[in-house]
């Protein structure tokens, strides 16, 4: 993601920009399951 950031050519850009919101729900799905995990642990 970062590399096409820094591109400046616009297909670049517009790529990136689509990545990021898809990849935002991915990192929360994934601390999602961190927390439910940790809380599994502490309750039992």
């Amino acid at each position: 993601m970062s590399a096409l950031l820094r591109r400046t050519d616009a297909a670049s850009r517009a790529k990136a920009s689509e990545l990021g919101p898809e990849l935002a729900s991915r990192i929360d799905e994934v601390r999602a399951l961190f927390v439910k995990d940790a809380l599994s642990r502490v309750l039992s």
